[in-house]
């Protein structure tokens, strides 16, 4: 995956060194920095993440905390900030259900109104461009900072072609999906979707449908953030021979907190950028919360396990 180093640089506190100073350490100590490229006042770094790594590293929160790590640098503020949007009472908090809990972790949705589709800011382009991403309209490029920041997909939905309940289900045999880069699939019943009262949206964790995405004239967007299973994500991707970056990182499986911190970190920008939308109050189906663990050692006791002295 490639990272910017400006992008990097807001998770941590002092500038980083240029040249070739972080390949070098990286390479020596996590992952192999596979090209790098200079372009404009940015640096560009081609970093391979195996699969081990893939559920976390494949972001660039992530990736600067491992920087900090080798450079024992302290990290900034945002590398873990607090997301606070203001709810209105007049939008209606869209209903969810999850019908297969193995399947779907977590989901949540919020409703956004009064937004305005139109070209990104200059900022936002260029830090998805820095990375090889076509920037598509500020909803959608929010939605994929929020991927290459946090590593958690997010997808946006004009709320005009949701029809009752977001659903996170299995197709019905006989149901079909005409993706966003209009491939006509004939889904069937092993198929997790996201879908409503009368179709389906999008094949869940993979790719979203043509009918149901953020066009020109949209003004309300319902976001999801969901988790669903990495086995199943694999499956159905190979099945329908659709590989994009949301599946890549659901099939190495991410954490459920990220599911909540990726929404509202979504949310927050667009209110940021819209401060006469109106959000309506977050929807989060749970249906089993981890549990946190602590676990506690010694330097000695990691010592003694790696053969090292410290």
């Amino acid at each position: 995956m490639k990272y910017s180093k400006n992008w990097l640089q807001d998770y941590i506190e002092n500038p980083l060194p240029g040249g070739d100073e972080i390949p070098e350490i990286l390479n020596k100590k996590a992952f192999e920095v596979e090209d790098m490229l200079y372009i404009s006042d940015d640096i560009i770094f081609d970093i391979k993440v195996l699969p081990n790594r893939a559920h976390d590293a494949l972001g660039h929160r992530a990736m600067a905390h491992e920087i900090i790590s080798c450079l024992y640098r302290p990290a900034s503020e945002k590398k873990n900030p607090t997301y606070t949007i203001t709810s209105s009472p007049s939008v209606s908090s869209p209903q969810i259900v999850i019908e297969d809990e193995k399947a779907c972790t977590r989901f949540m949705s919020v409703r956004i109104d009064d937004v305005k589709v139109e070209s990104s800011q200059a900022w936002l382009k260029e830090r998805l461009e820095s990375i090889g991403q076509r920037s598509i309209n500020n909803i959608v490029d929010i939605t994929n900072y929020v991927q290459f920041s946090l590593n958690k997909p997010m997808h946006a939905y004009d709320s005009r072609s949701i029809t009752g309940t977001l659903r996170a289900r299995f197709a019905k045999e006989g149901e079909t999906l005409t993706t966003l880069d209009d491939k006509e699939l004939k889904l069937d019943t092993e198929t997790l979707v996201i879908a409503d009262d009368g179709k389906v949206l999008g094949l869940a964790g993979i790719k979203g449908g043509k009918f149901s995405g953020i066009k020109s004239d949209t003004t309300s967007v319902t976001l999801e953030s969901a988790n669903f299973d990495p086995t199943l994500t694999r499956k159905t991707s190979e099945k329908y021979g659709i590989k994009t970056d949301a599946s890549k990182l659901f099939e190495n499986g991410i954490a459920n907190s990220l599911i909540e911190e990726g929404l509202l970190m979504t949310a927050k920008m667009i209110q940021d950028m819209y401060p006469q939308a109106k959000i309506s109050e977050v929807v989060d189906v749970y249906p089993k919360k981890d549990e946190e663990r602590y676990i506690s050692f010694t330097t000695d006791e990691i010592n003694k396990i790696l053969g090292t002295a410290y």
